[in-house]
């Protein structure tokens, strides 16, 4: 499968996503915080660092969804302990990632 979205990781500064490519810092995503506008849309700050947390967690979240859905669909279908505690091991990284950034 060929990704076409920039590559991870991302990272976020409150009000821009934001990824380092070739010691170059691109812009990847903008999350519209806005002391004023979060009055008027009734967004809170904590609540717009959650979402920019959860954007930025975007690429790792992917590749965790690439490898289950390689592991689901194996043809010998054996899922051994090692699998599945590898897999809880990334699931609950990503989590975290998204939920509380790196």
């Amino acid at each position: 499968m060929r990704r076409m979205h920039t590559a991870g990781p991302w990272r976020t500064d409150r009000t821009h996503v934001r990824t380092a490519i070739q010691s170059e810092t691109k812009h990847v995503a903008m999350v519209n915080y806005w002391a004023a506008a979060g009055k008027a849309t009734g967004i809170t700050e904590a609540e717009h660092d959650a979402n920019a947390r959860l954007i930025a967690a975007a690429p790792e979240m992917l590749d965790v969804l690439i490898w289950l859905d390689g592991k689901f669909n194996s043809p010998d279908k054996d899922f051994e302990r090692a699998t599945i505690v590898e897999g809880s091991q990334r699931i609950k990284a990503i989590i975290k990632l998204a939920t509380q950034g790196k």
